[in-house]
């Protein structure tokens, strides 16, 4: 493994468990300080528009000031945002250590930084799916340092995590070189960022992946209550559930993807991907039996850990050099709206229609997807010596 590739790795895990840390402590802020929760609500999607809006400024920034500079920038950002945490005693304070996170695009930033460092192809495919393992990871080491934490002070883990960012900023200022940045293009305006999407190779990529995910996660993100609903789900139950799903995306972006990349192009890798999504939503379609989820969580965490990865590594593939932050900041803003508006989606579906109703349009929409990929078919780049 390449030193670079390795750093970014470790910068991204330090990066990852200090967000989480402070996500993890927000709803017991906001109950602290009586917010309800439809404020509670809103306050998540205010962060979440500001990360949609986020995305390009900061592709834009990592053209201008380079890579190393725009990590600074996002582990800066969370310094920030613990700092408002800490000294905020109120409502506002809690709204007002979200605005950071509008340039807090940590996912983005180290996709970018491994697309410098790894080259088109098998090799970037598998670097962006490490992302996804260091990810899970995180997902399991930030609640243990959470709940050790509280055992001796409610906010101990804020104070960690602004370590970790600390951490974090001295690793990339020591260990990741300054790279060439792009100056010398022409100011980014909106008709920029179109064109570039409406390329033929951009567009089937983006509508392959936005179609088949939003349709999926609008049923899987409301699984948990009509499982709560239907089969009385106890917290003990749930606790394994979301255990379960952070192995599989683990093993999915660990071991699956990597051998699979060894034997399969990219474009078929997202064909394997949509048809999990379809056994997945087919399952929401008749779901009686709370062992079906053997079969539900496996097959979503196969097409979440492969279409996500192998898409932006395709973009980047797809787009001149200088433009890979640009579409990698697109490409997480149309994931996050995806996230943003799939709870009301779903919600609102499960609440007048039914659950089944989810499942028969996860197919068709994966359905769909599949036609794109069939009518804007992703013609394979030539390998360049």
């Amino acid at each position: 493994m390449k030193t670079e590739v390795l750093i970014t790795y470790i910068v991204f895990t330090l990066h990852t468990i200090a967000f989480f840390l402070q996500q993890f402590n927000l709803p017991f802020l906001a109950k602290q300080y009586g917010l309800s929760d439809a404020t509670f609500g809103i306050f998540q999607t205010f962060f979440g528009t500001l990360q949609i809006f986020g995305g390009p400024v900061f592709g834009i920034l990592t053209n201008k000031f380079g890579l190393k500079a725009s990590i600074h920038i996002c582990n800066l950002m969370t310094i920030f945002m613990y700092l408002i945490l800490l000294t905020s005693s109120g409502p506002f304070g809690l709204f007002l250590s979200r605005l950071p996170g509008f340039l807090m695009q940590g996912m983005q930033a180290h996709k970018a930084l491994l697309a410098e460092v790894t080259t088109p192809g098998e090799e970037r495919t598998n670097a962006f799916g490490k992302i996804g393992l260091c990810f899970g990871i995180c997902f399991v080491i930030a609640p243990l340092i959470n709940g050790f934490c509280t055992v001796y002070s409610d906010f101990g883990s804020l104070y960690i995590g602004v370590g970790l960012s600390i951490i974090a900023v001295l690793i990339t200022q020591i260990s990741i070189p300054e790279k060439e940045v792009h100056q010398k293009d022409s100011g980014f305006s909106w008709a920029t960022a179109i064109q570039l999407v409406k390329k033929e190779r951009v567009l089937s990529i983006f509508l392959q992946k936005n179609i088949s995910m939003v349709s999926a996660f609008s049923g899987f993100i409301v699984l948990q209550l009509f499982l709560i609903d239907k089969f009385s789900l106890t917290p003990k139950q749930n606790s394994f559930i979301q255990m379960s799903i952070g192995i599989s995306m683990m093993v999915v972006s660990g071991v699956l993807l990597p051998a699979l990349r060894k034997k399969f192009q990219e474009p078929q890798l997202i064909v394997f991907g949509i048809y999990a999504f379809i056994i997945a939503t087919l399952q929401f379609c008749y779901f009686t039996h709370l062992s079906q989820l053997a079969i539900v969580i496996p097959a979503f965490s196969f097409g979440m850990g492969t279409i996500n990865p192998v898409c932006d590594s395709l973009l980047t593939s797809s787009v001149e050099s200088k433009d890979q932050s640009l579409i990698l900041g697109l490409s997480t803003s149309s994931f996050t709206f995806m996230q943003a508006i799939s709870p009301a989606i779903g919600g609102f579906i499960l609440q007048n229609y039914g659950f089944e109703t989810l499942g028969i349009l996860g197919v068709l929409g994966s359905a769909s997807a599949l036609a794109t990929g069939y009518l804007l078919p992703i013609i394979e780049k030539p390998k360049t010596s």
